[in-house]
This record gives structure tokens, C-alpha cells and sequence, in this order.
């Protein structure tokens, strides 16, 4: 029950992570549109609103269900990042009130003053419109610029908040396939600034995390790719050469690859039986050499399918 509610939290982190960082990038097209002077209400509309059919509306829901709730002793850094995500939100809400008060009503407005012989009662009521939209242009640019900070200084405060969640695998995997997004909103070093910040040993750490995490989900092609990646970078994890055959051996055998696989177990075998974290990933590789051996012998690979099962056999006594 703790694990599968631990595992509920680690999603909803990611949620978080994935919104904000969707938001940030989304109103950074709104800030230079206004700056150009392009934005519309319906780019607006669509970033933020209080009915729930809004990108921003959902980052502020799921972030409230996360933290807000939250109020164990040192959660404080998760209390003030929901703080923040709030004042954003009614900060862009204001902000899309001003705008659609200007786009709305400004036809109307300009429409009016280019009138000629006016009555004294809409000379009256043009006076106090154009102090209407004087005081609406104001806000807007104010809070415009004031929201536009909002979100430079929360993505930082994200960077220290992300250093508690070193161990969310899902985090780390979505951070490595969204390097773009990332570095659209960080800047600088990108994911590799905010690995830096989540772990002593930086980016190579995180290819490892992430590739555990593949191992758990049984992407066995992408958690090679990342055990292979950390070993090239000099990640100090003492369980990669177990982690790099063990994954290329999974990965080919369910990519059909039957004798590269067997080589890839060959190697990855008695590393395993030797290795505590290894001794739990034995029972998937001796499924996977016994799935091997029959479709050798399909081949008429009789020698490689005895290999197979040798090796297979060879696991099964470690585990015994």
C-alpha cells in the first residue's frame, strides 16, 4: 500500500514538473506576441481560466492536490513552490480580464471616437472610456511584466525543489526525453544544470536513475541505451557492469536478436550471480534464456541453444 501510494506521489510530481515547465514555455510565446504587439484573447484563453479548460487551471489544481496538502515538517520548499504557482495563476488571470476588456470593447471604443458630431452624451461617455482603457493598457503591461518575472523566478525555485526528488525515476525519464522543452525554459546548461542541482555526480548519475527506471517498466532497449550512456560519461555506479549486459541481452532477446542476446547473457550472467542488486534481475534473465533456447534449435542452432540453457541452468542454481 506505501509503495503503491509512494509511486501515485512520484506521478503526480512528475505531472507537476511537466506542467509548469508546458506553462513556462506556453507564456513565453505570450510575453513576446504581446511585446510584438500579436496577442489575442484565444492564445490567453486557452493558457489560463478558473472553468477548468485551461492549461494553467490544471497545473494550479494538481499542484494544490500535491503540496497544498501537504504539511509534514520539511515541506516547506513544496509549500512555497505551490504559493507561487498560485500568485502566477491569479496574477495571468487579471491579466486575461485586462485583455479581454481591451480586445472586447476596443472596436467599439475606437469606433465611437472616430465618430463625427458626437452627442454631449458620448462625448461624456468617451471621456470616461479612454480612462478606462488607459488604466486596462497599464495593468496589462504591468502585469505582463510582472507575471513574465513570476515564472523566471518559480522555474528557479523548481531547480532547489527538484533536488528532493532525485529518486523519481518517472521525473528523471521524462527530464532526458524532454531536453528541449527543458532547456527552452532553464536556459544556460539545460538538463544538464538541473541534474547538477539533483545529484553529487550530475548527469551520469541521472542516466543511471533513469535507466533503473526503464529496467522497472521493461523498456529494456532504452534502459541500455541510458546504463551505456552513464558508463561512457564515467558514472561511478558500481552495479553497471552488471546493469549495461544485463539490459542489452533483455533488450535483444525481445528484439528477436537471439545469438547477439545470448552473447550479451554470456557476459552479463556471472557478473549477475556475483552482484546483490544482480541477484534480483535473475529470474527475467533466465525466462529470457529459456525463451532462447527453443528458437535456437528452430534455427538448427543446437549448440547455441545448449549455451542457453546451460546458462539458464547455471542462474537457477545461484538463485536456488
Amino acid at each position: 500500500m506505501i509503495e503503491r501510494e509512494s509511486r501515485e506521489r512520484q506521478r503526480k510530481v512528475v505531472q507537476v514538473v511537466v506542467g509548469f515547465l508546458s506553462a513556462a514555455a506556453a507564456f513565453e510565446e505570450i510575453y513576446q506576441a504581446y511585446r510584438q504587439g500579436s496577442l489575442s484573447f484565444a492564445k490567453l484563453e486557452s493558457f489560463v481560466d478558473d472553468r477548468g479548460k485551461s492549461l494553467f487551471f490544471e497545473v494550479k489544481e494538481v499542484c494544490h492536490a500535491l503540496f497544498r496538502r501537504n504539511v509534514s515538517a520539511g515541506m516547506e520548499k513544496e509549500q512555497l513552490f505551490d504559493l507561487a504557482i498560485g500568485t502566477i495563476f491569479h496574477e495571468a488571470m487579471k491579466l486575461r480580464e485586462d485583455l479581454y476588456q481591451i480586445e472586447t470593447y476596443g472596436g467599439k471604443y475606437r469606433q465611437l471616437e472616430a465618430k463625427d458630431g458626437r452627442t454631449k452624451y458620448e462625448e461624456d461617455f468617451l471621456r470616461q472610456l479612454r480612462k478606462i482603457f488607459h488604466r486596462a493598457e497599464v495593468r496589462l503591461n504591468e502585469e505582463m511584466e510582472e507575471t513574465h518575472s513570476l515564472f523566471r523566478e518559480t522555474a528557479e525555485q523548481l531547480k532547489t525543489l527538484l533536488a528532493d526528488f532525485g529518486s523519481n525515476g518517472l521525473l528523471v525519464r521524462f527530464l532526458h526525453e524532454n531536453v528541449e522543452l527543458v532547456q527552452r525554459v532553464f536556459g544556460g546548461r539545460g538538463v544538464e544544470g538541473l541534474f547538477d542541482v539533483m545529484y553529487p555526480d550530475g548527469y551520469p548519475q541521472s542516466l543511471v536513475v533513469a535507466g533503473r527506471s526503464y529496467l522497472e517498466s521493461a523498456r529494456f532497449d532504452k534502459a541500455h541505451e541510458c546504463f551505456e550512456r552513464a558508463a561512457e560519461r564515467g558514472a561511478k555506479d558500481p552495479a553497471l557492469p552488471v546493469l549495461v549486459p544485463y539490459a542489452c541481452g533483455m533488450a535483444l532477446s525481445y528484439g528477436a536478436s537471439y545469438e547477439e542476446a545470448l552473447a550479451a547473457f554470456q557476459e552479463a550472467i556471472p557478473r549477475i550471480s556475483e552482484h546483490a542488486e544482480g541477484r534480483t534481475l535473475l529470474p527475467l534473465a533466465v525466462r529470457a534464456l529459456r525463451r532462447l533456447a527453443p528458437e535456437m534449435r528452430m534455427r538448427g542452432r543446437n549448440d547455441l541453444a545448449h549455451r542457453a540453457s546451460a546458462l539458464a541452468e547455471q542462474a537457477e542454481e545461484t538463485l536456488a
